[in-house]
C-alpha cells in the first residue's frame, strides 16, 4: 500500500507517509437542552420519554402565533402537537456540568485520536445559545466552551506525563466573527483601530477555515486560552454594545501531537461555533436595522437550513464520494457563513448540534422550526478521518526552522520590550531632574528673598537707636529709652531665632538634594544596565539568525540532493525497459550457438576445471567493468564478486583464441553453456 503525500506524480513508502484513515460516513448527533425562561406561562407544554431521547411539545390554547417568515422551504408548520427524536434531551434541571460530561468528554476524546470535532448551537434568540456555549461573565459562569479548554489541557498534560514525554503538543487558536456576511478576526492586535474584513479563499478541499490573514495564537495551558478568550469577548461585547445583533461565531481549537517515536505528527481541530438566531427578521418589527441589514441577516439563517437540508437529501453512496457530490449539491457558496461551515457539516468532522429552546409562547413557530431542523439534522452525515502525517527530513527541518523564528520573534518583542522601558526611564530621568533643580531652585530663591527681608528688618532695628540718641525728648525720659533698648534686643534674638531656624531648613534641603541625587545614580546605572542586556540580546540574535541561514541551505542541499537522486532513478529506470539492451543480450547468444563448434580440439590434459575457472573470471572481470560504469550503480544491488582460489593449470593445456573470444561474448548469458563443457572435456 502507498499513502500519498504532497507531490501528484511520486509515492512514498510508508515510513514517508500523509495518514488517513478513513471511515464511513457518520450521522450528526443532535442534542436538545430547554432552557428556563421567565416569559413561559404555561401555554406551552412538553414531555419527554425515560430514555430522554424524544419530546413530545403541546399546547394548550388553540390560537398560536405563527409567523410566516419562519416557514422552512416553503413547508406548512406542523401541528400543535408534535413528537421529535435527538440523541439526547436536557431538561430544564440539567446543569452545564451534566451537559458537559455527555458532550465534552467524547469530543476530547475524538480530538486526542486525530479526529477534527464540532459543537455547534443553534435555536431562535434568547433560548440560551451563547450562554451554554460562552457562559456568562456576570456571574463567571463556565459554558461548554471553557469546559473543553480545561478538560483538553488536562487531557494533554495526562499524555505526557504517561507517555514519558513521548508526546509533544501545540495547541493554536483563532477566533472570528461573522456578521452582515462580514468576516471579522476577534484576535486581531488590539492596537488597531478598526478590525479589518477579512476574504475568504476558494477551496475545493474541505481543510480548516479558508480565511486569509486570520490570526492563530499559540496557547500553552487553560487559563492562557481562557485569557484570549476573553480578550476577544470584550471585543466583540464593545462593537455591539453587549446587544450581539445576530452575530455568528466561529471558535476554532488546532492541535498536533508529535510522536517522538515513530517522528509523525497528528492533527485536529475543535470548532465551537454559535449561529444567530434561527428565526427569521421581520423587516416592519426591525428597529435600527436597514432593509439591506435585514436581508444579509435573513440570508446567512436560510443558507445554514438550506445545507442541512440538502446534506439530508445525500444517498449512502454520495456520501462515499462526498468531495464531488458536495460541491454540486449542498449550496455552501451561497453565503460566507456556508463557506466557513464546509467542514463541521458534511466535511472531515465529527459534529455535534446542540438545540436550544424556552417554552415562550410567542415563539411556538420558531421552537417548532427548530425541533424538525434537528430532527432533519441527523440523516446528514459526515465522512470523518483520522489526521495523522509522517514526519520526513524536510518536514523535521521546516519545524525547526518555524521554532528557530519563533524564538526570533520573541527576541524582537523583548528587544521592543527593553527599548520602550529605556525610553520611559530616559524621559522620567530627564522630568525628575528637571523638577528637582526647578523645585529646590524656587525654594532657594523664596529662602534667600526671606532672607534678605530679614537682614534688611534687622539693619533697620540696630540703627535706629543710634538715630534716636541725639534726641533730647529720649535723653531726659530714661523709661522710654529703657523700654525702647528692651524691645530691640527681644527683637534681635527673635531675628537671630528665625536665622538659625531657616539655615536648619536650608541644610535639610540640601541634603535632600543629595538624597535625590543619588536616586538619579541609581537609575543611570539601571539604564546602563538595560542598555547591555539589549546589546547581549541583539548578540544572540544574530547567532540565531546565522543559525536559521546555515539550516535555510541545508535545507536547500538536501532539496537539491534528492532532486538529483530522482533523475539518476528514472535514468536507470528507463535504461533497464530499453529494446537496444535487450536486444544486445539476444544478438550474443546467437553468436555464441553459431559458434561453439568452431573451436580446435585443445590439449587432452586440459581439464574441465580449469576451463570454468577462467570463465568464472573472466565473467567477474566483464561484471566488474559493467558496475563501474554507472554513476549510482548502488541503487540497483549490483555487488563485486568475490574471486574464488585458482588451481593450477596443467602447462600443456592451452585454449585457442576462439574460445577466449566466445567466452567474452558468454558474460551476458546466464549460467555455463553445457556444449562448451562437454567439448572441452573431451
Amino acid at each position: 500500500m502507498y499513502w500519498y503525500t504532497n507531490s501528484k506524480s511520486k509515492v512514498s513508502p510508508d515510513s514517508l507517509m500523509a495518514f488517513t484513515g478513513l471511515e464511513e460516513p457518520q450521522p450528526v448527533r443532535a442534542y436538545l437542552r430547554i432552557h428556563n425562561n421567565d416569559t413561559d406561562n404555561g401555554t406551552i407544554t412538553y414531555k419527554t420519554n425515560k430514555d430522554c431521547n424524544s419530546i413530545e411539545v403541546r399546547s394548550t390554547v388553540n390560537t398560536i402565533p405563527v409567523n410566516n417568515n419562519h416557514k422552512m422551504n416553503g413547508d406548512s408548520l406542523p401541528n400543535s402537537n408534535n413528537s421529535f427524536e435527538f440523541t439526547h434531551i436536557f431538561d430544564r434541571d440539567s446543569n452545564i456540568d451534566l451537559i458537559g460530561n455527555t458532550i465534552v468528554t467524547g469530543m476530547i476524546d475524538e480530538a486526542m485520536e486525530g479526529y477534527n470535532t464540532a459543537l455547534v448551537t443553534y435555536g431562535p434568540k434568547y433560548s440560551g445559545k451563547t450562554y451554554s456555549l460562552y457562559g456568562n461573565d456576570v456571574d463567571d459562569s463556565f459554558g461548554l466552551g471553557q469546559i473543553i479548554f480545561k478538560d483538553l489541557f488536562s487531557r494533554i498534560n495526562k499524555s505526557v506525563t504517561d507517555s514519558n514525554a513521548k508526546y509533544t503538543f501545540i495547541v493554536k487558536i483563532s477566533f472570528l466573527e461573522v456578521w452582515l456576511d462580514k468576516v471579522v478576526d476577534l484576535l486581531a492586535p488590539q492596537n488597531l483601530t478598526k478590525l479589518p474584513h477579512l476574504k475568504i479563499r476558494h477551496v475545493s478541499e474541505h481543510k480548516g477555515l479558508p480565511v486569509d490573514n486570520l490570526r492563530q495564537v499559540h496557547v500553552a495551558s487553560f487559563k492562557e486560552t481562557l485569557y484570549y478568550f476573553n480578550q476577544a469577548m470584550s471585543v466583540l461585547n464593545s462593537k455591539h454594545d453587549n446587544s450581539f445583533p445576530r452575530t455568528n461565531t466561529i471558535f476554532n481549537i488546532n492541535i498536533e501531537k508529535l510522536d517522538k517515536l515513530d517522528e509523525s505528527t497528528t492533527s485536529s481541530s475543535i470548532y465551537l461555533v454559535d449561529l444567530a438566531g434561527s428565526d427569521l427578521i421581520d423587516r416592519k418589527n426591525s428597529s435600527g436595522v436597514n432593509s439591506e441589514d435585514v436581508k444579509r441577516i435573513n440570508s446567512s439563517i436560510k443558507s445554514v437550513q438550506n445545507i442541512i437540508t440538502s446534506l439530508s437529501k445525500l444517498s449512502y453512496s454520495d456520501y462515499k464520494n462526498y468531495e464531488f457530490s458536495l460541491e454540486n449539491s449542498v449550496p455552501y457558496d451561497s453565503s460566507k457563513l456556508g463557506k466557513l461551515l464546509k467542514e463541521p457539516l458534511g466535511g472531515n468532522c465529527k459534529t455535534n448540534f446542540l438545540f436550544t429552546i424556552s417554552m415562550n409562547p410567542e415563539q411556538y413557530d420558531d421552537i417548532i422550526e427548530a425541533l424538525q431542523l434537528g430532527t432533519i439534522l441527523q440523516d446528514s452525515k459526515t465522512v470523518p478521518q483520522i489526521n495523522k502525517f509522517g514526519l520526513n527530513e524536510n518536514k523535521t527541518l521546516s519545524i525547526a526552522l518555524e521554532n528557530f523564528k519563533l524564538k526570533e520573534n520573541n527576541f524582537k518583542i523583548q528587544q521592543a520590550e527593553s527599548v520602550k522601558q529605556i525610553e520611559e526611564l530616559k524621559s522620567i530621568i530627564t522630568n525628575k531632574e528637571e523638577s528637582i533643580v526647578l523645585e529646590e531652585l524656587n525654594k532657594l530663591r523664596s529662602e534667600n528673598a526671606k532672607l534678605k527681608a530679614q537682614v534688611n528688618t534687622l539693619t533697620q532695628l540696630m540703627v535706629s537707636p543710634k538715630l534716636a540718641s541725639p534726641s533730647p525728648m529720649l535723653e531726659n525720659n530714661k523709661t522710654v529709652r529703657n523700654n525702647s533698648a528692651e524691645r530691640n534686643e527681644t527683637s534681635y534674638e527673635n531675628v537671630v531665632q528665625t536665622l538659625m531656624e531657616k539655615c536648619e531648613k536650608l541644610a535639610d534641603t540640601e541634603l535632600s538634594l543629595d538624597d535625590k541625587l543619588k536616586d538619579i545614580l541609581v537609575l543611570k546605572r539601571e539604564n546602563d544596565q538595560i542598555k547591555s542586556n539589549i546589546a547581549s540580546i541583539e548578540t544572540l540574535n544574530s547567532h540565531l539568525l546565522d543559525r536559521i541561514t546555515n539550516l535555510e541551505l541545508q535545507l536547500k542541499q538536501l532539496s537539491t540532493s534528492n532532486t538529483i537522486m530522482e533523475k539518476e532513478l528514472d535514468h536507470f529506470s528507463n535504461l533497464s525497459d530499453s529494446q537496444p539492451f535487450k536486444a544486445g543480450t539476444d544478438r550474443s547468444r546467437t553468436e555464441l550457438n553459431s559458434k561453439k563448434y568452431s573451436f580446435r580440439r585443445p590439449s587432452v590434459s586440459s581439464s574441465m576445471d580449469s576451463t570454468m575457472e577462467q570463465i568464472e573470471e573472466e565473467q567477474s572481470e566483464e561484471e566488474n567493468k559493467e558496475v563501474n560504469k554507472g554513476n549510482s550503480s548502488w541503487f540497483f544491488g549490483v555487488r563485486k564478486t568475490s574471486n574464488k582460489t585458482s588451481r593450477s593449470v596443467s602447462s600443456s593445456s592451452t585454449v585457442v583464441p576462439a574460445i577466449s573470444d566466445v567466452h567474452k561474448r558468454a558474460v551476458s548469458m546466464k549460467g555455463l553453456d553445457l556444449h562448451i563443457m562437454k567439448y572441452t572435456s573431451k
